[in-house]
């Protein structure tokens, strides 16, 4: 018999959106930070600002890549489980998709915000607000917990 996770499946909406709630508002409290330190100064050369637009560019595709193999891999691990097993599995899967989606936009509006600390270009602002949409955009609830629990039922039982 297999160890069952110790995730809730009735509750993962609610963990998942205080974990990638607490990312975005880490975002925003170091932006806070950053505006304050930079009120009143002139912008320096931008070269540390067009490395964070790239960065910011190369993340978006992984972000929405990763979480989609993550799955994948996991479903895979998965296939053994039954009943409330597979329940609290997929749930636990969830929160890693969810952590690891979150995170790769978080660290590059992190790397921009650094940017328009030592800069102040408000190109790297412009950047970080484009990640913080991206990160809301995506942003866990219960309701999309189990709206993907029921497309990935339904696509498997379109697989066989």
């Amino acid at each position: 018999m297999n160890q069952s996770p110790s995730v809730d499946p009735s509750r993962v909406g609610v963990t998942s959106s205080i974990v990638a709630g607490s990312l975005v508002m880490a975002v925003l409290f170091f932006a806070g930070i950053a505006l304050s330190q930079r009120l009143g100064k002139a912008p320096d050369e931008p070269m540390l600002t067009w490395v964070g637009v790239g960065f910011a560019a190369l993340v978006i595709v992984p972000a929405i890549v990763v979480p989609r193999v993550i799955t994948n891999a996991g479903l895979k691990k998965l296939e053994s489980y039954e009943g409330e097993d597979a329940e609290r599995a997929l749930a636990g899967l969830y929160q890693s998709r969810v952590i690891v989606a979150q995170a790769m936009p978080e660290g590059a509006a992190f790397f921009n915000l650094v940017a328009y600390l030592l800069e102040g270009n408000w190109v790297s602002l412009g950047v970080v607000g484009g990640l913080l949409l991206m990160m809301l955009a995506q942003f866990p609830t219960q309701g999309r917990f189990e709206n993907w629990v029921k497309r990935l039922r339904e696509e498997q039982a379109f697989q066989r």
